[in-house]
């Protein structure tokens, strides 16, 4: 038995119509079954796989028949196509079955019509609908059709009609495949569904099994058929093309290229376009191999090369397709000849055409071809930048990037996140995706993407913690960021050749733009910078929705064609509009069209999880004078998944159902166009933004703050977005262990930021000033896994243990232990705020470095410790420094201080030798490694630690405090070094002068990058140490 798939097609042709007979039909077959033939390499496929219809026996019951019995045995692993050469036509439709055929016609291949039959002999695109999905149901192959008729371009379009000129065999014959009269309603009897659908059913639509259409002609074009291309043989001029690139080719070509080339060589020729459609879920289907070969990756030619009528080299790729309007040359590699740089001479959206270098022009003419296919280095060049923020020290970064920048082809890798468009972050054991502008927030914009699966000992679970590594991973971030790219591009898409066209002056379409009002009113609203403001109202299932409708008049003095696509927040771009049109529209001067009756924009659950100040989408308008807009490059299907939300599952790589553009009721032009001679060519783009603002946005009530908080994925950025630092406050509470009676010891608090919007603050037993122990135990829950993860994907990494105050855990900054964590296996105690004599108080601290040693099977080689500047700052300044009314004028820097201060440094320096000599015992081998602080900005802010009680006690120039600062720190600096100097295992880092004035988060925390600057000291007092 054969491994190859089989090839299953059905090939149906019909010249002896009794009306308007035809001459190439059964020589397209002919030519069509010739070509699969040669396909054994990749295929199964003999004359019993093809089973070819022609004139009398191509009814239409021996057409439904043999779409059912020829493909029945086709499998998953399989190819069907079906193919159709005929004329094409409409039927009238029951509007009361079908309401959404707005023209109020069916769309329908031509069967033979039995002669004295009364028989049906349409079969409507309901009707291939309808055995496709029966079809796929069974077994899922894959499906193409292959329509060489008039209306192909789309099931649900209408077409004209043009009566054939000259005989079928004389030198200029030529002949439309489409029949004038329009067939009346049939009964539903006659529909070859009548038996197993109910009209009613019907009505609810058809569903459409996953496949590629390939089609002769756009809806107001036509099929035509003649002997250009062949003096001995009539064919369909689209049939003849497909075959002859097929051949030329080997079959190495996708299907969306497989358009692009035969579309570049009729449309200038025949007035003729042909289309692709993909109906299913993945839109990259389209660029997988003709018939679902797969495509030799080591021949990467996308684009073909060839000349015109005017004898110039056109590429078959315009803006619309990836070449961007702010390029002036191309890097070019033309198969079989070589690389080259050539001139861009004129851009269009579809097309390019370009010029070489006399050397090279003359190459290409002594390789004598019509074409040439080649591959476009600057494809898709307008550059998306990203920002790589690697948290984790990931081993094998630098393959990550190259293969980043090799197969996303216009990124660039940037340095700084101020200059980046996207934020990639990795941390454990995650890829996470955020918006450059968003820096300081670090929202995400898409699902993470698990780089391991976890798996956690207990419960029914292996009896300790697993490590799953997630092949995928890597693959699925490509995947993202090359859509992410595409989206951009469209995005950012302009002609920035405009020059003195027209359009420079005067934008040719008008938007009518109109949003809805709680009461079903419509409101015609302006663009302020181009931006629409649709306002979210309540439905009754308690979403927030807003509605919209659209109207464009074309205000130019020349008619225009445009599309209009939809982009959105999960990256999806959308033309289709409606029953999966490609929606390029036709505008007469001072006609006004409405292209949307009736759209939703739905808040969907993360913007309201992740403080998001608005949902926004954005309307793509490209218009041009030509005919030449393809919107292939336009659509993108496929959405990226949506951040977890608390009302979510987290969920590997799935996607949401709901979109957040709904469209309806669009128009379709259905008369041609009035040619008119207009010698202002060129074309357009404009973009407008959407922008539905957040009804909670800046307001939380505490029992959702403590829903968000608590959440596993939610939570670090709920601390992050609502909460910040409230300064220290003292906290009675009973203080076990405290080696001296009476203290009151302090803690951070933090508090909601100055712009959050307070709900509910008649609740009692809610504090708005957040003990900082919830800050804690959520960022030391995340710290804690990611230790447990990193330990066993790096079992032979260095393992520390690490106890401090907020330089070593701090939930919004990214401080010295999470800096390390990147390249070290760190078990951490700490928690911002506290206190180094709290550290013996909990009484965990020794039972910590039990614990990791029996559960980890591990001994530390490391001690981390930070502490002290808690015991130090605060309100107890108060009682640490004089009053200035108190101090003489041009005292020593020391006499500022009073003697409770320098008892406190005493303490400190003694419960830090406890912590030295304990440890020492516990683990003999271990190494401690602690730090002083750096000079705090003697910087009046709002939440301040220092200088605000420095202010109160009377000092207020900054050179006094900087002085008072300056003493303290050095002071505590000086205590430290002296102390470790007694301990041959202990080791201190200077971490004064380290940090710029511009580096610091807040009073006493330095930021990611001033962190980053003690952060290499200690990494080289760890070098030294081992």
């Amino acid at each position: 038995m054969s491994s190859k798939p089989t090839l299953y097609a059905l090939l149906v042709g019909i010249n002896a119509y009794p009306r308007k007979p035809l001459a190439g039909c059964i020589h397209d077959v002919a030519l069509v079954k010739q070509y699969l033939l040669t396909q054994t390499d990749a295929f199964h496929v003999n004359e019993n796989t093809i089973k070819t219809l022609t004139d009398h026996q191509a009814s239409k019951a021996s057409v439904v028949e043999s779409f059912k019995n020829h493909f029945k045995n086709a499998t998953e692993q399989d190819t069907v196509l079906f193919y159709f050469s005929g004329h094409g036509c409409q039927e009238t439709a029951d509007t009361a079955i079908w309401p959404q055929e707005r023209d109020g016609k069916l769309e329908c291949i031509v069967c033979y019509p039995i002669p004295g039959s009364q028989a049906s002999f349409l079969l409507a695109d309901k009707e291939i609908r309808y055995l496709m999905a029966n079809l796929y149901s069974a077994n899922q192959p894959e499906i193409i059709t292959i329509f060489d008729c008039c209306h192909s371009g789309d099931n649900t379009r209408e077409s004209w009609v043009m009566q054939g000129f000259g005989a079928s065999g004389s030198q200029n014959y030529r002949a439309v495949r489409r029949l004038r009269t329009i067939a009346p309603q049939r009964p539903w009897s006659e529909f070859i569904f009548h038996n197993t659908i109910t009209p009613k059913e019907a009505a609810n639509g058809f569903p459409a099994a996953p496949h590629i259409q390939i089609a002769a002609c756009q809806d107001q074009q036509l099929a035509i058929e003649n002997n250009d291309l062949d003096p001995n043989q009539i064919h369909g001029v689209f049939t003849h093309t497909l075959v002859r690139i097929l051949r030329e080719t080997n079959g190495n070509v996708s299907y969306y290229d497989l358009k692009t080339r035969t579309k570049n060589f009729l449309k200038f020729k025949y007035d003729q376009i042909p289309q692709l459609y993909y109906h299913g879920q993945d839109p990259n289907h389209q660029f997988r191999g003709f018939l679902g070969k797969a495509i030799d990756q080591r021949i990467p030619f996308q684009g073909l090369l060839s000349k015109n009528a005017h004898n110039h080299w056109m590429l078959n790729l315009g803006a619309l397709n990836g070449i961007s309007p702010a390029l002036d040359h191309l890097d070019v590699t033309i198969q079989g000849i070589g690389k080259t740089k050539v001139s861009i001479q004129k851009r269009a959206p579809d097309i390019t055409i370009v010029g070489f270098e006399a050397a090279f022009a003359q190459k290409l003419a002594d390789a004598d071809q019509f074409s040439f296919t080649c591959f476009v280095h600057n494809f898709l060049s307008e550059p998306m930048t990203l920002y790589i923020l690697d948290n984790e020290g990931v081993e094998g970064l630098q393959k990550l990037v190259d293969s980043i920048t090799q197969e996303v082809r216009n990124i660039e890798i940037v340095e700084q996140e101020l200059n980046a468009n996207y934020i990639l972050q990795i941390i454990d054991g995650e890829y996470r995706l955020f918006y450059g502008n968003d820096q300081y927030q670090l929202r995400p914009i898409t699902q993470v993407i698990e780089r391991y699966q976890y798996i956690e000992a207990g419960n029914g679970s292996p009896t300790e913690d697993v490590i799953v590594e997630n092949k995928r991973a890597d693959q699925t971030l490509l995947g993202y960021l090359k859509q992410m790219a595409q989206w951009t591009y469209i995005k950012e898409l302009e002609n920035q050749h405009l020059d003195d066209h027209p359009f420079q002056q005067q934008w040719p379409l008008k938007i009518h733009f109109y949003k809805a009002e709680e009461d079903d009113r419509y409101q015609r609203i302006e663009a302020e910078n181009n931006v629409f403001t649709v306002d979210f109202f309540k439905e009754e299932d308690q979403k927030n929705v807003g509605a919209f409708r659209l109207e464009i008049e074309n205000v130019y003095q020349h008619p225009v064609y445009f599309t209009m696509a939809v982009l959105d927040t999960d990256f999806t771009a959308q033309t289709k509009l409606d029953n999966d049109a490609e929606n390029v529209y036709l505008i007469q001067p001072g006609e006004k069209i409405t292209v949307i009756k009736n759209a939703e924009v739905i808040e969907m659950p993360y913007i309201a999880d992740y403080n998001w100040p608005a949902t926004t989408s954005y309307l793509k308008f490209i218009v041009s004078t030509d005919d030449n807009i393809d919107v292939g490059l336009l659509n993108i299907d496929k959405e990226i998944p949506t951040p977890e939300t608390v009302e979510t599952n987290r969920t590997y790589n799935s996607f949401r159902e709901e979109k957040v553009i709904r469209e309806e009721n669009l128009r379709h032009i259905n008369t041609p166009a009035k040619k008119q001679k207009n010698s202002s060519k060129g074309w357009t783009t404009q973009t407008y933004t959407l922008y539905s603002p957040n009804p909670v946005y800046n307001q939380i009530t505490p029992a959702r703050l403590q829903t968000l908080i608590n959440h596993e994925v939610v939570g670090e950025y709920a601390i992050r977005l609502y909460l910040e630092k409230n300064g220290l406050k003292t906290i009675h509470e009973e203080t076990q262990g405290s080696s001296r009676s009476g203290d009151t010891p302090t803690k951070e608090l933090y508090a909601l930021k100055e712009d959050i919007n307070q709900e509910n603050t008649d609740t009692k037993d809610f504090m708005w000033d957040i003990k900082l122990y919830v800050g804690n135990r959520v960022a030391k829950y995340f710290r804690r896994r990611r230790f447990k993860r990193q330990l066993k994907r790096y079992p032979d990494r260095l393992l520390m243990i690490s106890e401090g105050d907020s330089w070593f855990q701090h939930p919004l900054v990214e401080e010295i232990i999470d800096q390390l964590m990147k390249y070290y296996n760190i078990y951490s105690l700490g928690e911002a705020g506290d206190e180094i004599r709290n550290y013996f108080m909990k009484g965990k601290f020794h039972q910590a470095l039990d614990d990791v040693q029996k559960k980890y099977s591990q001994t530390p080689r490391i001690l981390l410790l930070s502490g002290g500047g808690n015991d130090i700052l605060g309100k107890q300044l108060l009682d640490f420094v004089h009053p200035k009314d108190q101090v003489k004028s041009e005292v020593e820097p020391s006499d500022y201080f009073t003697d409770k201060f320098k008892h406190e440094v005493k303490t400190i320096m003694e419960i830090y030798a406890d912590i030295f000599a304990t440890t020492k015992q516990k683990i003999p081998n271990i190494d401690i490694i602690t730090h002083g602080y750096d000079y705090i900005l003697a910087v009046e802010r709002k939440k301040s630690w220092v200088n605000k009680y420095l202010i109160q006690l009377g000092y207020n120039t900054s050179e006094e405090r900087d002085k008072i600062i300056k003493h303290l720190i050095d002071t505590f600096n000086q205590h430290l070094e002296v102390l470790t100097k007694q301990y041959a295992y202990v080791h201190y880092i200077n971490g004064r002068t380290a940090v710029q004035p511009y580096q610091w988060y807040d009073e006493i925390h330095p930021n990611k990058e001033g962190f980053q600057q003690i952060v290499l000291k200690f990494r080289q007092k760890i070098r030294e140490i081992t």
